[in-house]
């Protein structure tokens, strides 16, 4: 457990950042191995299977990381206090929250399964169907078990805990691995054996973690921390977590709303399109993970006694260092997809075949990806705006990013396809940067009392 204020900067930053970025890279390669195991065993029609519900998996996820990455900030600031009971107190009754929440959203969500993929414009009555409505239940069953993960990864985050969080993303990843490789490869269970080898991983994880948090009590709290259920710190926290929950929803609805469009443009599309967002996510992984040592620092500058000069310079240094540590990260895995795109969308492919999804794949790594560049800004704000509690920042920033995306993408998909589909959100990442940067500039992002 570290405090990221004390000490060199560059030193705090680059330490935790690279535990976070490689636990943020195999924690994303859960989802990147099944697609490639799919794209190799079971072909386009694998790949469109597992990608054809994705929009409202990650809508669903990203609602509830939305609450974890705000409860995380809470939880910071209380280290930075030095409050540990507290934090005990919020972190076991937020977990018991938590999981009883993803418990009633998955019983809706496979009680509302066949409606839901025809609002997604899926297929009725194919094989296609079916795969896409297997993996969506089994993933759905496991919806708890994923929560849990991320719950863990953010809060021990809060706590400087980031070194225990890559290697549970290591075993998880294993796990994975092995467990895809035995149902998909050896038993023949196609997309179900991908499903479920992903929440045999979580689960057993899962244990891990309950083990790592009594551990990390015990170090705080000599005695022992007898645990005293309150919801006085989780109310205490809702603050910072509601805003980070409407961000999300306002940030992904628009992928729902569009996937009935891309689902529309056949397989190959589909395809392409599963693929193409892993290697995005790969690359969104780097600047993501970095930009939360960012929000971590912010929250315990916060909530340290520092004067109202000394704090504004604080939080516009760790800004600096974490715009400069984000980029030069991403650089590293997206320079590489940018100038061997062919050899990037191979590795999800069989070879030989594909070849239109494997097109439209390099074609999207050339074109659209090097334009990620604008959200690693928009994603950095993005968590200084829910360590300072700027909730209005957070909503409308997004907001406004989503409806510029929503407003494009319609009629560019309708005439370019999938291309259309891409060049709208870039057009939203580039307007919202720009934004924000009026925003950074005009200090309308610090709390009050430093402005």
């Amino acid at each position: 457990m570290k405090k990221l204020t004390e000490g060199n900067i560059w030193k705090n930053f680059i330490l935790f950042a690279i535990p976070l970025v490689l636990s943020g890279l195999l924690s994303q390669a859960y989802t990147t191995i099944d697609t490639v195991i799919a794209g190799h065993y079971l072909g386009e029609e694998g790949l469109a299977a597992i990608g054809a519900t994705s929009s409202f998996l990650t809508f669903v996820i990203n609602l509830f990381a939305g609450y974890l990455v705000g409860f995380a900030m809470y939880v910071a600031r209380l280290f930075g206090e030095g409050a540990y009971e507290r934090i005990q107190r919020a972190v076991w009754v937020h977990f018991l929250v938590s999981t009883v929440a993803s418990l009633v959203v998955a019983v809706a969500a496979l009680f509302f399964t066949d409606p839901l993929l025809r609002m997604l414009n899926v297929p009725q009555g194919t094989a296609f169907w079916q795969d896409a409505k297997t993996y969506f239940q089994i993933y759905m069953i496991g919806l708890a078990m994923f929560n849990f993960g991320t719950n863990c990864i953010y809060v021990l985050g809060g706590l400087g805990d980031s070194a225990f969080t890559f290697y549970m993303s290591l075993l998880s990843s294993v796990l994975n691995i092995a467990g895809n490789i035995l149902t998909v490869t050896v038993l023949g269970m196609g997309v179900a054996g991908i499903a479920w080898s992903s929440v045999f991983s979580a689960s057993v994880v899962a244990v891990f973690f309950i083990l790592r948090f009594k551990s990390n009590f015990k170090k705080l709290l000599p005695n022992g921390g007898k645990i005293k259920w309150s919801f006085k710190e989780n109310k205490e926290a809702l603050p910072y977590s509601i805003p980070p929950i409407l961000q999300q929803a306002a940030m992904y609805v628009s992928g729902v709303l569009l996937s009935p469009v891309v689902n529309s443009l056949g397989e190959a599309a589909i395809a392409s399109y599963v693929v193409s967002m892993q290697i995005m996510g790969l690359s969104n992984t780097m600047y993501y993970n970095a930009s939360r040592t960012v929000s971590n620092y912010t929250a315990q500058c916060l909530g340290s006694p520092f004067e109202r000069d000394e704090m504004r310079r604080r939080l516009k240094r760790g800004i600096g260092v974490g715009l400069v540590q984000s980029t030069a990260l991403t650089l590293l895995l997206l320079i590489p997809c940018v100038i061997f795109p062919q050899f990037t969308a191979s590795i999800f492919f069989e070879r030989g075949s594909a070849e239109e999804s494997i097109a439209m794949t390099v074609f999207f790594q050339r074109v659209f990806l090097p334009f990620s560049v604008f959200n690693i800004v928009n994603n950095l704000f993005h968590g200084v705006f829910r360590a300072v509690k700027a909730k209005g920042l957070l909503i409308s920033s997004t907001v406004f990013s989503s409806a510029i995306r929503i407003a494009v993408s319609y009629p560019l998909t309708a005439k370019y396809g999938l291309d259309g589909f891409w060049a709208g959100m870039v057009i939203a990442w580039i307007a919202e940067a720009l934004v924000l940067g009026v925003i950074y500039r005009m200090d309308l992002w610090m709390p009050k009392e430093i402005r």
